[in-house]
């Protein structure tokens, strides 16, 4: 199957702390901009499943202040 930039996209990136999501995006993120791309090339977009083992959950501060 021929999919956008035969590659995997990761929907979990916006969840994940890794440390180039913060600074510089990830090369995986499938953000709006991909989604838009591959629609007007017409190509299927590959997505993960289940979180990617690179994946970190981004810590949640348990204050309620």
């Amino acid at each position: 199957m021929i999919c956008y930039r035969d590659m995997t996209f990761c929907s979990f990136w916006e969840e994940c702390s890794q440390e180039a999501h913060q600074q510089k995006g990830c090369g995986r993120a499938l953000t709006p901009e991909v989604e838009q791309r591959a629609q007007e090339v017409e190509l299927p977009v590959l997505r993960f499943a289940e979180k990617p083992d690179c994946f970190k959950e981004r810590k949640v501060d348990g204050s309620n202040s």
